[in-house]
Parts: structure tokens; sequence; C-alpha cells
């Protein structure tokens, strides 16, 4: 068993499924969650991740290079399902690390005991907001969310412009989303949006009508960022709300016709975090991981492989993704306080997703397999 595997989490249940007698055995190893291989004699240590898989990669074989007593297992799931799975192991924690969600999951985290205090070598440069004052956690890496497009179909002078035309009837069926549900930062950007409008208007009434708007636009909620970008790229809807590092890297990446823009009505900038998971079975293992991502060197690397905006104040320039100089001036965040938002944001959301929850559910398209009535791909999860 090699360090060089894309994900071995997902490899197994590959192996296991094909394995399998029956769906009584596909399901007891769904169930098993993830195992250490009977020949590796390295500590595991588990981390519950939405990151897509060539970030992942790097991470853990650059983390297993410098830590070779140390195994890295994923875990990949939306970071809305990440919180809820957390909540509910809290009795026998199975996850060492969470890495991989918008602050006011880790502050809603943090509130109900379900986070490690730890403190990184370099926790004091972190930046005002963007860690818990128990150093329960940290952020990472900055995360815009802005508007994607079929490039075929649409420029960036033809897409919508600001947030509110994309709930204007114009658009009627020409939107794909991340699942509420599953991907917290969907939650986090319609969050941003409520937030805006009370401190504009007292009332969270003309955020509502927004995305009963944007609801009704929706063409389909899909489960995992490969789904969207799939939709996105066969014209299955020509309009999202994503991470900029990830459309971004879609032309050059899986060369699809995948543009973005920045949003007129300011940017949701989202505070990427990860932790040590409270009661981890390999604790020390869980704070070496979560030292080495948040390194400088891992930044770096971060910020000049895979696009993503460090956290740190200490990258240097050159290292910085391209796609901030291209936005350069642009970036007017929207208001996203942790703290409120993990306060208001399930009140918020409750009417979007028992909306979505309501949807009769899309058939199964080729390449999807059916285990015991669940729906899985063996693709990155995402925020």
């Amino acid at each position: 068993m090699t360090g060089r595997r894309r994900d071995r989490a997902n490899r197994r249940g590959r192996v296991g499924v094909a394995a399998a007698a029956s769906v009584a055995g596909a399901l007891a190893w769904l169930l098993a969650g993830p195992v250490g291989c009977a020949r590796d004699s390295r500590e595991l240590v588990v981390v519950y991740s939405p990151h897509d898989e060539p970030l992942r990669t790097e991470l853990e074989v650059a983390f297993e290079r410098e830590h070779p007593r140390l195994d890295v297992e994923w875990v990949v799931l939306g970071s809305q399902v990440i919180l809820e799975r957390v909540r509910a192991e809290r009795a026998a924690p199975r996850a060492d690390v969470w890495f991989g969600a918008a602050a006011d999951r880790f502050v809603a985290a943090a509130r109900e005991g379900l986070l490690a205090a730890y403190t990184p070598t370099w926790a004091a440069l972190a930046p005002a907001g963007t860690r818990d004052d128990g150093d329960r956690w940290f952020g990472v890496y900055r995360t815009p969310l802005v508007i994607g497009f079929n490039s075929e179909a649409l420029s960036p002078e033809t897409a919508p412009r600001d947030w509110r035309e994309l709930a204007s009837p114009g658009w009627r069926g020409k939107v794909v989303l991340r699942d509420p549900r599953h991907a917290g930062s969907m939650q986090s950007m319609a969050t941003a949006i409520f937030a805006e409008a009370v401190a504009r208007d007292g009332s969270s009434a003309a955020a509502q009508a927004w995305l009963d708007g944007l609801d009704r636009n929706v063409r389909a909620y899909v489960d995992s960022p490969t789904e969207l970008y799939q939709h996105l790229a066969r014209k299955d809807g020509v309009v999202t709300v994503w991470n900029v590092a990830e459309l971004d890297a879609q032309p050059r990446r899986e060369k699809r016709p995948i543009g973005w823009r920045v949003p007129d009505g300011g940017v949701p900038i989202l505070v990427d975090g990860i932790a040590v998971v409270a009661g981890a079975p390999h604790a020390r293992a869980a704070q070496a991981f979560v030292e080495f991502v948040t390194s400088r060197p891992a930044v770096e690397l971060a910020a000049r492989r895979h696009a993503r905006w460090p956290v740190r104040p200490d990258v240097p320039g050159d290292a910085m993704p391209a796609w901030t100089r291209r936005a350069a001036g642009a970036w007017r965040p929207l208001p996203l306080d942790a703290p409120v938002v993990a306060d208001s944001m399930e009140a918020w959301m409750r009417r979007w997703t028992a909306k979505v929850a309501a949807r009769p559910p899309a058939a199964p398209r080729a390449g999807t397999r059916l285990l015991g009535g669940i729906r899985r791909r063996a693709v990155a999860g995402g925020p």
C-alpha cells in the first residue's frame, strides 16, 4: 500500500462493493467507515473534508513524506454533512481532523464542544476573524463565492451581474446549484444576503423573497462539485454560484467551458477552516496534520498549485493565485460575521432546505451506483 493513492476510502469502496454478496453486505461496508490497512503499521489520521481531490492528494503526499509514520485517510463529505456527522459521533468520535468549511460551521461546532483546542506555531499571525478565541479552529484559506457560467452560452457581460439578477424570471430553469442540505457554502452564500438585508432594512423579508425567486430558477440541485461542473459543461443549467478557485481551475484542469464573474452586489468571502475533533482517536497525529496544513510551505503550495487564497499574511505576493490579481479592486466583501451567521443560519435557511427536500429526486444518470437506495459517487464532496 503506497502513499500515492487518490482516495483510499473511495477505492476501497469500489473493491468492497464488487466483492459484496448482497445489498446487506454493501451497506455493512458503507457503515463500517474508514479502516487502516492490515499490512500498514503507520498510525492513522482520519480527516473529514469537502476539498477537491487534487488538493487532498498533494497535501497527503507532502504530509506523509514529512511524517512517514502517519497515514492519512480521507472521508469526503459536504461541509454541512460533516457538521451533522461530527455531532452524531460525539459520544464515539471517528474523525481526527475536520478540514474545510466556512467559519460559521466551526463556530457552531466549537460552541457545542465538538472541537478540541490546538494552537499552531504561527497562531500569532492569524488575522482578526480567522481564528477561534479558544484556539478550537483556525482559518486556512479565504474562499470568495462568485457567479459561474457556461462560457459557450454566456460571457461575463451576459451572465447575471449580481445576486438580485439570479432570482429574476429571465433565469428560470437556467440555474444549477449544490444542494444546500449538504453544501454549507450554499447556506453561507444565502445567509450573507440575509445578513445584508437585515442590516439594511431591519428585516429579512426582502432576502426571503430573493431566495424564493432563486429557488424557482433552479433547474437542479446536485450532490457534488463534479456533478455541478458536468451540468454546466453540458448546459443542463448555465449559471451557478460556487467558489472561485475551483471554477477558475476547470478550463485548465478539465477543459470544461466554465467562466466566472465577480457579482456587482458584493462577494461572500468565506474563511475556510481546520480543527482537531474533540475526542479524536489519534489526537497527536491530528495536531501534526493541522500544523502541517496551516504551515507556510503547505499554504504556499495550495496557493501556487491549487489557486487557494491563504489566510496567513506572510505568503509572498508572487505565490498568490492569478484570479486574486485578475479581480483586484473588485472584491467588495459582503458582511459575514461568523458568530451572527451561526446564530441565525438555521432559522433563515429552514424554508429553503424544506423546499429542496420536497422536490422529486432526479433520476440517477449513467455511472451512478445504487446501494440500498443510497446514491453514491466516488467524487470529491465540496464545501
